[in-house]
């Protein structure tokens, strides 16, 4: 993983109505750049509700892979996530 800057913030109005969040709620974004033999292949951006991902969970052990957070809290856990996150076609 290259660069990566994660940080808590009011949710964009277009972000706030894809997560059905009230306008300005807190989400946690993590922005990256992914690397294959140094060179920069993708950026990646997630959003999270801040009520589902919270910067602590990102510690020092973060590796670039949301996913992988929401898959070590459990498969249950995760699948609830992933479900509420495309519910809708979203």
């Amino acid at each position: 993983m290259g660069a990566c800057t994660i940080r808590e913030r009011a949710a964009a109005p277009r972000e706030a109505e894809n997560l059905e969040l009230p306008s300005g709620a807190s989400v946690v974004a993590v922005e990256r750049v992914m690397l294959m033999r140094d060179a920069p292949v993708a950026y990646l951006v997630d959003v999270v509700p801040g009520d589902v991902l919270s910067l602590a969970e990102l510690g020092a052990s973060f590796n670039g892979s949301v996913l992988d957070v929401f898959l070590q809290r459990g498969r249950a856990r995760a699948r609830t996530l992933l479900h509420r996150a495309l519910r809708g076609g979203r």
